[in-house]
């Protein structure tokens, strides 16, 4: 500082004026200057410095005290060094490494599924008062968050997104090193997990399929498909049941006939399936039938109906040749042996046969199986019953919404369930073996309409002379046995015959005396039939 005489101008005055021009030092420019004034003659205030103690990261305390010798004079000359060579405190440097985003989801609140981010750190032996945690998700606002006594923050999303977020440890005065990360979050939008421990406990009739729960907690429930041939193709199969199971064990409700797959996924809240199907590879064996009444044989009619991708030859279907190696349905597995090659030899389309039959009212109520032989890597039957059924459905519909509109309504197919009580209706088959390394071959097809044995129980029926026939209470298509127990008290009846088994009348008996004379009786009769 340097200190200069000014002569004060006469009454009020906002000048002074210097008595000698300024200098500096030399090599030095001026940059800035300050001025204090003062009428003593040497301005300011002469203090000396006490303590200088910092409050906070930008501010301190100074003490000072005036210069004033009476204060030095107490002084003997010693000098003691100070315990600390820096009146800031001692620390060191604060470091934290491997951030890291993971997720996960949770459920808050009345039952909400979320996703929960994490973002994480791994914290050095130094001493850490905080993490300062700044991150923005799908490029929008930073936020930050304050992180005490942890290594870790959470933060909960409704969705799913791009996430950054960057890490700055801090340890009083001390600042370390910032680090940063970013990953992507898919939150209800990742499969859920794929099932394990699928079994099954089959009986003549029906059986019964296990698996173990997945841990999803946005598990909706469970879909399992069932398609003939050794095949995990998810996306061709038919499912067995309607809607979603939603827990282990799962009792047929219809049975699957032949040799096929098994298969089952979970379902979470938002539709997604697992990613790879569990699968049972079973020959379930044909369809059981009972008294097959009439047999319809559509390879010995020369398979009439629709066939596509494919052809009749040597009293076949056949699929045709194709040269792609890819699969054309999407969802179908590129491979599902490790043993498969890579490259098949020779590739054949995807093939459909679609038939019709029409069952008489005299099959009415009987049971319709179909017995098929197949070839292919894999196969399915769907059916639809093309019976009588509304022109429309509300007044104020339309009959038809163009001319090549059909009058009636045509349903869907659903996938055979193995067996169906026939009606007296037009039902349609729709046979579709899929693509694959194995020529779709169809060289047998029968439907069976069958109906279950029957029994009649009749006691105490009064026989004629002339016969009499048995009042039977159930409808026969054929009578196999009749069997009759005489009433001996009722007269002199020895034996009792029957005359003829007419299913519709009912059987015919006569009552005969020892002499083989025809008399009036009374029986018991067991008649057996279908």
């Amino acid at each position: 500082m340097t200190t200069y005489t000014a002569v004060a101008g006469t009454g009020d005055s906002d000048s002074l004026t210097l008595t000698s021009t300024p200098t500096l030092q030399s090599g030095y420019e001026l940059m800035d200057h300050m001025w204090f004034f003062s009428p003593l003659a040497t301005p300011g205030k002469k203090v000396k410095i006490l303590s200088v103690q910092p409050i906070s990261e930008s501010r301190v305390t100074v003490t000072a005290t005036d210069e004033d010798a009476a204060f030095y004079s107490a002084w003997d000359g010693s000098w003691q060094a100070p315990v600390q060579s820096t009146l800031l405190p001692k620390s060191t440097t604060p470091v934290i490494s491997n951030l890291k985003i993971t997720e996960r989801l949770t459920i808050i609140g009345t039952g909400q599924i979320m996703t929960r981010i994490t973002i994480s750190w791994e914290q050095g032996a130094s001493q850490m008062d905080r993490v300062e945690v700044r991150y923005r998700i799908n490029n929008g606002a930073w936020l930050s968050k304050s992180v005490f006594g942890s290594t870790s923050l959470d933060i909960d999303l409704d969705g799913s997104g791009f996430v950054e977020a960057n890490a700055l440890p801090i340890n009083g005065l001390f600042v370390g090193k910032s680090i940063s990360t970013s990953a992507t979050v898919y939150g209800k939008t990742l499969p859920p997990e794929n099932v394990s421990g699928f079994t099954i406990d089959q009986t003549a009739s029906r059986f019964t399929l296990n698996w173990q729960k997945v841990s999803d907690i946005d598990l909706a429930g469970y879909k399992i498909r069932w398609i003939n041939g050794d095949s995990r193709d998810w996306g061709s199969a038919n499912p067995i049941h309607d809607g979603l199971l939603l827990s282990s064990p799962y009792i047929s409700a219809v049975r699957p006939t032949g040799f096929g797959t098994l298969m089952i996924k979970a379902i979470d809240t938002s539709g997604n399936e697992s990613v790879k199907p569990s699968a049972i590879v079973i020959n379930l064996g044909d369809a059981q039938v009972d008294n097959v009444i009439e047999t319809i044989d559509f390879a010995a009619a020369g398979f009439p109906g629709t066939i596509t991708n494919g052809s009749l030859s040597g009293g076949n279907v056949i699929a045709d040749e194709q040269g792609i190696q890819w699969n054309p349905n999407d969802t179908a597995s590129m491979w599902h042996l490790d043993s498969m090659n890579f490259w098949r030899p020779q590739t054949y389309y995807a093939m459909t046969y679609e038939a019709t039959l029409a069952a008489s009212a005299a099959l009415a109520g009987s049971k319709m199986t179909l017995l098929e032989t197949i070839l292919g890597d894999s196969w399915k039957i769907d059916y639809r019953k093309l019976g009588p059924s509304p022109m429309w459905i509300a007044d104020g519909e339309l009959m038809w919404g163009d001319s090549a509109g059909l009058m009636w309504h045509i349903p869907d197919y659903s996938p055979w369930p193995g067996s169906v009580i026939a009606t007296a209706d037009q039902y349609q088959f729709k046979i579709t073996i899929g693509f694959g390394a194995t020529q779709g071959t169809i060289s047998g097809l029968l439907a069976n309409f069958d109906v279950p044995d029957i029994t009649d129980v009749l006691s105490g029926i009064t026989i004629t002379s002339g016969g009499t026939r048995l009042p039977i209470t159930k409808d026969f298509y054929n009578i196999k046995a009749v069997n009759l127990t005489l009433i001996a008290d009722t007269g002199s009846a020895f034996t009792a015959k029957v005359i003829d088994k007419d299913p519709e009348l009912g059987p015919l008996v006569r009552c005969y005396d020892s002499s083989n004379v025809a008399i009036d009786g009374k029986v018991d009769a067991l008649i057996q039939g279908y």
